[in-house]
């Protein structure tokens, strides 16, 4: 978690879209991808902590839900105020698809071994 708040919340130079180089534009792009395997491993490790102190499965992956999107929104708000970032939608919506992922996979593998 500590990493994604500090990586989330350095300043940065902000360079109007019209001015980026075809470099910084795929470099915006991979950044904003990142989210998703970012909050897929948050998923993870919070699905396998409370796994290890015996969380029901049903209230495992809702406190595991409720933790990764409170980190990405809490994120995508104090964006707003620091310089040359900004909170976006879109990013909550990649966040969820990370913490999506992030379940299928955990509870696919806890299939596999369990079974």
């Amino acid at each position: 978690m500590i990493l994604i708040l500090v990586g989330s919340l350095m300043p940065m130079v902000d360079i109007p879209e019209q001015e980026k180089t075809v470099w910084e534009q795929i470099r915006s792009v991979i950044t904003n991808l990142m989210h998703v395997p970012m909050y897929g491993v948050l998923t993870l490790v919070s699905l396998h902590f409370f796994e290890c102190i015996r969380f029901s499965r049903p209230a495992n992956a809702v406190v595991s839900a409720l933790i990764a999107m409170s980190v990405g929104v809490l994120v995508e708000m104090l964006q707003m105020y620091v310089p040359g970032r900004y909170g976006s939608l879109s990013d909550i919506g990649l966040n969820a698809a990370g913490m999506v992922g992030g379940m299928v996979l955990f509870f696919r593998i806890r299939g596999k071994t369990k079974g």
